[in-house]
């Protein structure tokens, strides 16, 4: 037997013992990522560049309820409780409560094929799901083919404010304006965000829109049901990859990933993101909404079921369950410095017709630009405003289709 051959469950029963580990002896984080990076060099065919970070760690801590010694010993603040009281007092029903959420995707990454390759993706929904945004893709690429499922923004994925307040300006604002008024909803809108460095203040977002309200929840306090539903975005994102990897059979695991570009990757994303159910996204708020637990995890079935398909791909036949999990979690290991960013090329024509969404962010832009001509006349201006709030009711409908 190999010397790299360990006992499997003996080491997995050593990282079960961590979260009570850290919690007893409230261990330092340098301690703790030194351990880390123990245990991932003890798995078999572990991630060679796994490097233990806070940002790692932090994620760790959430999962698993770990809280820091010192702030278990003060009274904790219930945000969830604040949150659900301030949707009373301001009204806001299901239907006008909207939450945002973003994270990295490792878009041309396979089990234990690092390719750091990474987009942004930002998932937004309100409470009873009615209404789905279009997933925001943020990439590399300055233009790259999507449908209405998908909106698609070029930008390195270490997204500064501007490119949230693009976001909540060009996307979030007119389609949830245009819902309100395709269903003859009235009252303002809340979008509940976390403080994130990229987010911009709560004041610059609501400055002069009075039907607009943002409650910004303090870093790490509570799950928020986006980032749950983007959870279950990405193990469905990493399913699919598999199947279409198993469909160009007994293509080799490299130079499927070579060859697979961000286009093709980005309707892997958009069938995943349709791939939701809407009765999902609902119950992903329970905790939120009525303060009861419902934070649903991959569970062992899902995970036998993507072993299942890996080892029917040529190169990926010893794969295991440990290896799978690890995969599932591969973005929360890498820290915005660690990823390479790759540059890619198209032709300059483009035959795509464009999509309903393509459609409203030209026009939306084409309306700012006249506004501010001497050659703006109110005949010209409407007609350009009726046929952004077309494609607006387009996308809309599409959605909800």
């Amino acid at each position: 037997m190999s010397e790299h051959n360990f006992n499997i469950f003996d080491i997995q029963q050593k990282a079960d013992a961590i979260p009570k580990l850290v919690s007893d002896l409230d261990c330092e984080n340098q301690i703790f990522e030194k351990k880390e990076n123990e245990i991932n060099s003890q798995l078999r065919n572990g991630n060679q560049s796994f490097k233990a970070s806070s940002g790692w760690l932090r994620h760790f801590k959430n999962r698993h309820g770990i809280k820091d010694k010192e702030a278990n010993d003060e009274e904790p603040v219930n945000v969830g409780k604040q949150l659900r009281n301030f949707f009373k007092r301001g009204g806001f029903t299901h239907e006008s409560i909207y939450n945002v959420c973003d994270s990295l995707l490792l878009w041309k990454s396979l089990p234990n094929c690092d390719k750091k390759s990474a987009v942004k993706i930002i998932a937004c929904a309100n409470a009873n799901s009615a209404h789905k945004l279009p997933l925001c893709v943020v990439g590399p690429e300055r233009r790259c083919a999507t449908n209405d499922a998908i909106f698609y923004k070029h930008q390195s994925p270490e997204i500064d404010s501007i490119m949230f307040e693009e976001w909540f300006e060009d996307i979030f604002v007119p389609l949830v304006t245009q819902r309100q008024q395709n269903t003859g909803n009235v009252g303002k809108i809340l979008l509940v965000m976390n403080d994130s460095l990229w987010h911009p203040p709560r004041e610059t977002l609501v400055k002069d829109r009075d039907n607009f309200e943002v409650f910004v929840v303090p870093e790490d306090s509570l799950t928020q049901p986006m980032d749950l539903v983007m959870n279950q975005v990405k193990t469905s994102y990493r399913k699919h990859l598999l199947e279409l990897l198993l469909s160009k059979s007994p293509c080799p695991v490299k130079q499927f990933l070579e060859e697979f570009a961000l286009t093709e990757s980005i309707s892997v994303i958009s069938k995943a993101w349709d791939s939701i159910p809407r009765n999902e996204i609902v119950q992903s708020w329970t905790r939120l909404i009525s303060d009861v637990r419902n934070e649903t995890e991959l569970n062992h079935d899902g995970i036998v079921e993507i072993v299942a398909i890996a080892r029917k791909i040529t190169g990926l036949e010893e794969t295991n369950s440990m290896e799978i999990t690890q995969w599932l979690e591969s973005d929360k290991e890498f820290c915005y410095d660690s990823i390479e960013y790759e540059e890619f090329h198209f032709d300059d024509e483009v035959t795509d017709e464009p999509s309903n969404i393509e459609a409203y962010q030209s026009l939306e832009t084409a309306i700012r630009w006249f506004r501010n001509q001497n050659e703006c006349n109110n005949v010209q201006l409407a007609t350009l405003e009726n046929l952004r709030d077309l494609a607006a009711a387009k996308v809309c409908v599409k959605r909800e289709t």
